[in-house]
């Protein structure tokens, strides 16, 4: 069956060398286990994927961290930026909705349908414990300016690139912290976006 695996741009490299080894299959939200989510869905979009946002001072508190003046607020990354479709056997992979109803607690199943978008998205949802190497992969691919394309196409970075809203909502939460140990290409943008965002208001 064709299934797809939604990543960041970030773990790509990795990914085409030694195929896709890591992922959450959540149990509740203190219980993870090791495995390669997948769906059926050729769309990213509604499945709760992030798509690049910083930490929150609310996020960094709840997961413990507490950043110091000086320290680089960190980033979540695009997990819609890339598309990497397979084709594998039916008995190599487990349909979540059946399977999480015996291994989930009911309140994080829950959670999970509904902020992956209820339902109709969590019908399409698919994980395999094994990894999938890259000879199944049958596309790996980019997406662009809202068009998929082939990731020997792409010609961007192949780093995290913060959308403009991303980058004025950090700036409203952290200030000048947010430019702590960023590249010029990153203040640029970030000055840009202040900009627009400032015009827009007028």
């Amino acid at each position: 069956m064709r299934l797809y695996h939604y990543t960041a741009i970030s773990k790509l490299d990795s990914i085409l060398a030694v195929g896709l080894t890591r992922g959450e299959v959540v149990i509740n939200f203190d219980h993870v286990l090791n495995g390669v989510n997948l769906t059926t869905d050729p769309s990213s979009s509604g499945h709760g994927l992030g798509s690049g946002s910083f930490f929150t001072p609310q996020i960094a508190t709840r997961l413990g961290l507490h950043l110091r003046q000086n320290d680089i607020v960190p980033f979540f990354p695009n997990k819609r930026k890339v598309r990497i479709s397979v084709d594998i056997e039916r008995s190599s992979v487990t349909r979540w909705l059946r399977w999480s109803l015996k291994n989930v607690d009911a309140v994080t199943r829950e959670q999970l349908i509904r902020s992956g978008g209820g339902m109709p998205k969590a019908r399409s949802w698919y994980f395999s414990f094994d990894p999938i190497y890259p000879d199944k992969f049958e596309a790996v691919e980019i997406n662009q300016g809202g068009t998929w394309i082939d990731h020997r196409e792409y010609a961007g970075t192949m780093g995290e690139e913060p959308p403009d809203h991303a980058l004025v909502t950090g700036y409203r939460h952290w200030g000048d912290q947010l430019r702590i140990g960023r590249t010029q290409s990153f203040l640029n943008q970030l000055d840009k976006a202040l900009a627009d965002a400032v015009a827009n208001t007028a």
